[in-house]
């Protein structure tokens, strides 16, 4: 690492089967305004100072001491850090400049970027140093900084003492930028990655070229898994100019035009490359119908049409399906070296791309597809009928048997888009048994339904329902809840009561309806949510009748 000379810092306030999960049909968000931005963005930019690398969002899983005691408090992402790189022939002093945006940081006088070298910046120094595989020399990392950088996007800016940007990033935790980099991707379960070997680490985004426009998200992956991030080094790839990627993908009725898929239509795929498709030389489309007793699925390949009046845009038509049936597909682009996967990206969390056909029904509720395997159910039911059934010895403490809450992976549909989640039987200690057909749902970080990571399907009734509305109609963060209906496998329809998980983006929720409730008064800062996995007797806890 070239060190910066660094004086006192200055603060300024301010799926059923595994490896299949992946966003099924990416909005079209991105598709103008994107699109737009990468046209005008020019591709060759003078030597200057860039950002370089960004660490928003590292694997942080909570970790004790000997005595039980919480290592240090991991409420907000603490390793957290910005990596600015001098692409030019000369250093850089940065007296005066600043970072803005999600980090907002001045940097002392006396800093200078040397030519060719990094300056890093955190949100921590000295827990970012403490990271051996980082390999950082004590005093070289700059900060702290105020504020932090989203976990679902943000925006990071270098301005220039007069207010100027020298360079600016818009990063998303979506398609078209690198999933990977958020946290993994995904947890455990969908990744099969054992995160303590990432501690304090994870994927970082990583630029690739430096005279290229930044905000082009092909010129951003994901730092390796096995090398991890690299504060203060060169990035895993350099290149005068990135690859292609793809901005935008959807899947619609190729006989209506809408996102809601029926029997016997076919199916148009548009995908839009960025940079207006150059280096594309071929794109072909790769899928296969999804058997929920299956992981041997016969694939099929269909070439895709570039539309020759719009750049960067492709095109295909799928065979029509059946009711219920559910296609995954993938892209495979052809720069130069073959075909090779284009979206989702190769180190993506998820490998396809997804589109159901829904059946017409006349319920006026929300309606859910569920589809779990044959053996994933014969698991679940396993897990809660074991002896100890609940707890494993002694008693107390009595801890959690860990296949208790043990999920299996699945298969949900709403409103047509698909989710790959994992789901377990729920019920209290005393009464969880597959008969109730009561789950739990899990989703992975990539794609939230409603942006929540878990919602429940419950066998309860009105009494559950109107309890929940008059704790929130007392002002109280109790959780929402509504009748849906409930389609497993090919069972027939199950009235069940959605109820999400009482976690920090359902209470945000709620502290920002209280506060349009009542006008003039501040969102409530969400605290710390704690759930009690075990039950210890008070007489004992108070060492009373031992």
């Amino acid at each position: 690492m070239s060190s910066p000379r660094i004086p006192q810092p200055v603060r300024k306030s301010h799926s059923s089967h595994p490896g299949r999960g992946y966003t099924p049909i990416v909005s079209m968000r991105h598709l103008f305004s994107l699109t737009l931005a990468l046209m005008l963005a020019a591709p060759g930019l003078p030597a200057r100072t860039v950002i370089n690398e960004i660490m928003y969002h590292p694997v942080e899983k909570p970790a004790f001491d000997a005595a039980g005691d919480p290592v240090m408090d991991l409420s907000d992402d603490v390793h957290e850090f910005i990596e600015l790189k001098n692409d030019g022939p000369e250093p850089v002093a940065l007296v005066g400049w600043r970072l803005a945006g999600g980090a907002d940081y001045v940097f002392p006088t006396g800093t200078t970027v040397p030519a060719g070298g990094y300056v890093v910046v955190a949100r921590h120094p000295d827990r970012l140093e403490a990271i051996a595989p980082y390999a950082l020399p004590p005093g070289t990392v700059l900060g702290p900084w105020d504020g932090g950088l989203g976990n679902r996007g943000d925006t990071v800016r270098l301005e220039k003492p007069d207010g100027s940007v020298e360079d600016a990033v818009s990063y998303d935790s979506a398609l078209p930028w690198p999933i990977g980099a958020n946290a993994l991707g995904a947890e455990s379960d969908w990744t099969s990655i054992d995160e303590s070997q990432h501690q304090y680490r994870g994927r970082s985004l990583e630029r690739a070229a430096a005279a290229w426009a930044s905000n082009d998200p092909a010129n951003w992956l994901a730092s390796p898994l096995a090398a991890g991030p690299s504060p203060g080094r060169a990035n895993a790839v350099t290149v005068t100019a990135p690859l292609p990627v793809v901005t935008a993908i959807s899947a619609v009725s190729a006989t209506s035009g809408s996102t809601l898929i029926r029997a016997n239509e076919p199916v148009r795929i548009e995908a839009r490359f960025s940079s207006r498709g150059a280096g594309v030389q071929t794109v072909q489309i790769e899928y296969f119908k999804d058997e929920t007793n299956a992981t041997n699925e016969v694939k099929s390949t269909l070439p895709m049409s570039a539309v020759a009046d719009q750049p960067g845009l492709w095109r295909a038509q799928l065979p029509a399906q059946t009711n219920r049936s559910i296609t995954r597909y993938r892209l495979l682009a052809d720069h130069g070296a073959g075909p090779a996967p284009a979206s989702p990206r190769a180190d993506d969390p998820g490998s396809w791309h997804a589109f159901f056909v829904s059946p017409v029904r006349n319920s006026t509720r929300a309606q859910y597809d569920v589809f779990v395997s044959s053996a994933s159910l014969s698991t679940l039911s396993s897990n809660i009928s074991r002896s100890p059934r609940r707890i494993v010895n002694p008693d107390p403490p009595g801890n959690l048997r860990e296949s208790w809450n043990a999920t299996q992976p699945a298969t949900l549909v709403r409103d047509g888009r698909v989710y790959d989640v994992r789901i377990r039987y729920h019920g209290s200690r005393y009464s969880r048994n597959p008969g109730r057909n009561s789950f739990k749902i899990q989703f992975p970080r990539y794609a939230r339904l409603d942006g929540l990571e878990g919602m429940f399907f419950k066998d309860k009734g009105d009494d559950h329902r109107i309890g929940s509305q008059l704790h929130r109609a007392a002002g109280l963060p109790a959780l929402s809840s509504r009748y849906v209906d409930l389609f497993l496998n090919t069972g027939s329809v199950l009235q069940r009561l959605e109820v999400p998980e009482m976690d920090e983006n359902h209470f945000e929720k709620f502290a920002a309806a209280q506060a349009a409730r009542f006008p003039g008064s501040a969102v409530e800062p969400t605290g710390e949510f704690y759930k009690s996995t075990g039950v210890v007797p008070f007489e004992t806890a108070a060492g009373i009748g031992a």
